[in-house]
Formats: C-alpha cells, sequence, structure tokens
C-alpha cells in the first residue's frame, strides 16, 4: 500500500514539475528579459513586460491631422506578463511568413530591416496567428511603451527629447541631400526605451488589437477594448507628421480595420505560457 501511495506522490510530483514549471525560465522572469524566438520561418527578438499597473493616456486634446480626439487618464492593472517584439515587424519578417512584401519601401537601401508598412489590421493579425502570438492590446501596448514597471514616465517611448527615441518628419534625411529621403528608417537606430524596445515613438504607426472607442477615468483591470466596431487603434505615431506630439506613449488614433497606409505597421505579443515557452515554435 505505501509502496503505491509513494510511487502515485512521485508520478503527481513529477507532472507537476513538469506541466507547472518552466525550464525556459518564464516562471521567474524580470522585466526586460529577452530571448529570440523562430517561427513561421522567421526569428523574432522579443522582450519580456512584467505584470504591473500604470496610468494610461494623455491630458488633453490630442490632434492627428483634421481630427480632434479626447484622450482621458485611467488608472490601469495588468495582471499577465507577457513578450513583445523588441521591433516593429520588419519587412524580412514578413516576407518570410506571408510570401509577399507590400511595403511602399522595398526599394531602400537595408529595405529587410525597415518596418513592414502598408499592411491591414487583418495582414497584422494573420502575421501573428502564423507565428503562433497575436497582436498586444492597446494597454499592452502602452505599458510596453512606457518602460512597464521600469517606467521614468517619459514623454515618448524613452526619452524626453524625440529625437533620442524616434523617427518623425524633422529629423529624417532630407531627399535633397543625396540620402534616401524622408520614408520608414530601419529599426532600432535611435535609443531603446526603459525596457529595451525600440521604435515605439514614431517610424510607424503600430496596429492593436482592440476596436476604437472613447475610455473613461474609471480604472480597470487588462481591459480589452469594445466587443465590436468599426475602427481600431493604432499607436505610436509615425515618421510622416512634422507634430512631436503624435508620438506621445499615451496618444492614440484609429482607422478601418482594412486600411493600408505607408505608415502603418505593427508588432506582436506572446503569452508566457504554463508549460514552459518553447523558444522554436511551430
Amino acid at each position: 500500500m505505501f509502496k503505491h501511495l509513494f510511487c502515485g506522490i512521485l508520478l503527481i510530483s513529477t507532472f507537476c514539475f513538469f506541466a507547472c514549471s518552466d525550464p525556459n525560465g518564464d516562471d521567474d522572469l524580470q522585466d526586460g528579459a529577452t530571448k529570440t524566438i523562430t517561427a513561421g520561418g522567421t526569428s523574432i527578438e522579443v522582450v519580456y513586460v512584467a505584470p504591473g499597473k500604470f496610468t494610461m493616456g494623455v491630458e488633453g486634446i490630442t490632434v492627428v491631422e483634421d481630427d480632434e480626439l479626447q484622450v482621458n487618464l485611467r488608472d490601469v492593472t495588468l495582471t499577465k506578463g507577457f513578450w513583445i517584439s523588441k521591433y516593429p515587424i520588419t519587412q524580412s519578417q514578413y516576407e518570410a511568413v506571408m510570401d509577399t512584401n507590400p511595403a511602399r519601401y522595398f526599394d531602400r537601401i537595408d529595405n529587410k530591416n525597415h518596418p513592414v508598412e502598408r499592411v491591414t489590421w487583418y495582414n497584422a493579425s494573420g502575421f501573428a496567428q502564423k507565428v503562433g502570438g497575436r497582436l498586444p492590446t492597446e494597454a499592452e501596448w502602452e505599458f510596453a511603451a512606457r518602460g512597464g514597471s521600469k517606467s521614468k514616465k517619459f514623454t515618448y517611448s524613452g526619452s524626453n527629447n524625440i529625437d533620442d527615441v524616434a523617427w518623425y518628419f524633422l529629423n529624417l534625411p532630407d531627399t535633397t541631400s543625396g540620402s534616401e529621403g524622408r520614408s520608414t528608417q530601419p529599426v532600432g537606430k535611435k535609443l531603446p526605451n526603459e525596457l529595451g524596445i525600440y521604435d515605439m515613438s514614431g517610424n510607424v504607426w503600430e496596429w492593436v488589437n482592440d476596436w476604437w472607442s472613447d475610455f473613461g477615468t474609471a480604472a480597470v483591470t487588462d481591459p480589452k477594448g469594445p466587443a465590436v466596431g468599426d475602427k481600431r487603434v493604432i499607436k505610436g505615431g509615425c515618421w510622416w507628421f512634422k507634430h512631436e506630439r503624435y508620438n506621445r506613449v499615451g496618444s492614440r488614433f484609429n482607422d478601418e480595420p482594412d486600411a493600408s497606409w505607408l505608415n502603418y505597421g505593427f508588432r506582436i505579443v506572446f503569452d508566457v505560457r504554463w508549460s514552459g515557452f518553447s523558444e522554436h515554435l511551430p
């Protein structure tokens, strides 16, 4: 009897070790931990964002071209950590997975390291699904852009000086100088934010998963946006605009999910898995 009991306990203990622990270290991760995930024929560098709390949004009016978008402030709690791509998804990564490159700036020197653009929300979501990930929620995206629990409350993602961390119209190479001219720029050429994530201000707007809505001021936990809508949220600003304010970490805009402009890109997230997060996904 005792022999059978001992064997049963040993079997349960062994199961719990393999099912509940993470041999790749996901059980005891710190903000800013990194790894490379190979999936769908490409490799994606990712950064870990631990659970935490932050104040989401910006005060006052955010003006994008002729639209005035009210952005409130609200306290947000995220109860689950996640991995987010260190850079916007590049043209080379997108082409490896999707067998096509929709980018307008495919002809740039080092174009493979430029963020892919001219992608719809559906394109971005489709890519994420093919590599075993998903698009971030707006709250996840903004928490990562602010530096997670390491945040120093910068205006832009990683600095109060936009030129340190973001490509936007006024600091791009000029076509008259013999350079490639004003367009997207290779990822990772500016400074990272507090978590070591690049280009979350400027370069390309980034699709997130949420349907657009005006959010209130009440505190929320793990918000995912409305269940239905007409437009999806985009974040981060882009190279196209001359005004710095569009690149603030709390700024937000929206567009129809089938829109594809030469300043629309994305990055993806991966959930932490109970049974261990494989660095090589099918």
